[in-house]
Order: structure tokens, then sequence, then C-alpha cells
């Protein structure tokens, strides 16, 4: 069975009361979302202080954050990746040999998601996913038409 005809399964599970039916009724262009953008966001905002440069500090490194910019810079680090392999997951199917993978543009691409949010407030309440998306498709677009040296 593919993932892709899970989903609905999946969601009508999620907005489903225990007697079967929905506990709001949905229209044809409504979409359940369980991160918003403004709520990556808010996790998103300490991910630079956690990771000067854009690079994972040295193991001995001593940096100045709490506890909650940790979870929150970690928690945002995790869902974008999540987001990353699960279109890698849609691109190469189920059945594959893992590489460990990192993503190179990470900082950039937090960035561009964060300056996304604060510049169109209208979508914070869209699925962060929808946007991280978007976001890395304008970055792709950018280094596409950089001249080559």
């Amino acid at each position: 069975m593919k993932l892709r005809s899970v989903i609905p399964a999946m969601v009508f599970l999620l907005i489903a009361r225990p007697d079967g039916r929905s506990q709001v009724k949905l229209r044809s262009t409504d979409r359940p979302v369980f991160m918003s953008a403004a709520r990556l966001e808010l996790l998103c905002e300490d991910w630079n202080s956690l990771n000067p440069g854009g690079k994972r500090p040295a193991n001995d490194a001593v940096l100045n954050v709490s506890p909650k910019q940790i979870v929150g810079a970690e928690m945002c680090e995790a869902y974008i990746l999540g987001v990353m392999d699960d279109r890698v997951e849609n691109a190469f199917g189920a059945h594959y040999h893992p590489v460990p993978s990192e993503i190179d543009y990470l900082k950039p691409l937090i960035d561009a998601f964060m300056k996304h949010v604060k510049d169109h407030p209208e979508e914070e309440d869209f699925a962060a996913s929808t946007i991280i998306r978007k976001v890395e498709a304008l970055i792709v677009q950018a280094q596409s038409q950089k001249p080559k040296s």
C-alpha cells in the first residue's frame, strides 16, 4: 500500500470523532495543518544562535544559550529535515539503501523561511511544509540563475 493512499485515511482519523463523524466540517479547499508556519518560525528563531555561521558548533564550543533555545532550534531543524526526507522518500520510494546526507543550504533555507513568514503574515497559518517547499524552490531558482564562473 502506498503512503499517498494512507494519508486520506489518517487525516480522517485525526479529525474524526469516536462515532466516525468529523469534528469539523471540511470544505474541498481545507487542509489540516499540524505545524503552522508561524509556529515553526518561533521554533527557528534561535537556530542561528546554536549554529554560528550555519554550522554545528564544535563539541568543545561554549555557547551562551538557554535550554529553551536549544530545544526550539533542534525542533526547527528536525522538522525541516523531516520535510526534506519526505520529499526524497517520494522521489526514491520506500525501498532504498540509506546514505547519510546533510543539507548544505540549511542556513539559507531557514533564513529565507523566517523572512518569508515575516514578509507574508497572511501565510502564517499555512502548513510550515508548504512554505519550506516554496522557499526552497526560490533558492534553487536563484542558484540556477547565477552566472557560472
